[in-house]
């Protein structure tokens, strides 16, 4: 039997897009689509093909923080969504959601 470590890395807002896109309308409530990154990454390391075991070593989550300036409603929920998923273990990687990207896009 093999052994693997895996990481989970998470685009939040792609992976919560995908999910709105393929199974929900656009008049579902905002709540439908949301993720526990823990869970889905638990759930993927339980999954492995014949003969290998997984083991959860990180789960990454990426993911802009709106301007609390700007948007503080939206930025006080994803500051409450972000301490969820860091007591749940996952690390989370944020930028400021107006700041331009490096690089082509």
């Amino acid at each position: 039997m093999t052994t693997e470590k895996a990481t989970l890395f998470i685009d939040a807002q792609s992976l919560y897009n995908a999910i709105r896109d393929a199974f929900f309308s656009d008049t579902d409530n905002h709540v439908c689509g949301q993720v526990d990154p823990m869970k889905l990454a638990n759930f993927i390391c339980s999954q492995p093909p014949p003969g290998v075991t997984r083991v959860l070593n990180e789960v990454r989550v990426y993911s802009g923080r709106p301007d609390p300036t700007k948007d503080p409603r939206t930025h006080a929920a994803h500051m409450k969504q972000c301490a969820e998923w860091s007591r749940g273990g996952a690390n989370i990687i944020t930028r400021n959601s107006d700041t331009p990207r490096s690089g082509p896009t």
